[in-house]
């Protein structure tokens, strides 16, 4: 979770950025934009629609989902599907992969140099312009591995 001052900064620069493309600010998109800032990591939409709900009632689930894909459309968050049935989204700061837990569900960002510098590496090579990836890893979290190790469940 971030400060109040840095989500205050990055809720300003989503505004902007929808302002500019001719969206409105609503009090309820200005709710959800916070709400989705304050996570600080990734959410998915029930869960967010849930908790916008007990801060303001009145915010339709469709509402929570409209702003979503709008934020999602302009490339301001991600939709990711980590192996679920359902997406998850987070906000877009740098491009990095995550490994997932396949017991626990787990999702730890994966953030590596070296893995950018194989891109580029790789894209320079084939003459090919990455615009985008999306890298998980699908795995046992270490809090998982010690629960097998000591006789637990899967």
């Amino acid at each position: 979770m971030e400060s109040g001052s840095a989500q205050e900064k990055k809720l300003f620069q989503i505004e902007k950025t929808l302002k500019q493309q001719d969206l409105s600010i609503t009090n309820q998109r200005r709710l959800i934009i916070a709400e989705i800032l304050r996570s600080g990591s990734h959410f998915d939409i029930e869960s967010l629609a849930a908790e916008i709900r007990l801060k303001n009632p009145k915010t339709a689930r469709a509402t929570v989902y409209r702003t979503v894909k709008i934020l999602a459309d302009a490339g301001m968050v991600k939709r990711e599907m980590l192996g679920e049935t359902h997406s998850h989204y987070e906000v877009m700061e740098q491009e990095h992969g995550h490994f997932v837990c396949t017991s626990c569900g787990k999702i730890i960002e994966l953030a590596c140099p070296t893995l950018e510098n194989f891109l580029a590496t790789v894209s320079e090579t084939h003459d090919f312009k990455i615009d985008r990836h999306s890298i998980e890893l699908f795995g046992i979290c270490g809090k998982c591995k010690r629960k097998v190790r000591k006789g637990g469940v899967k």
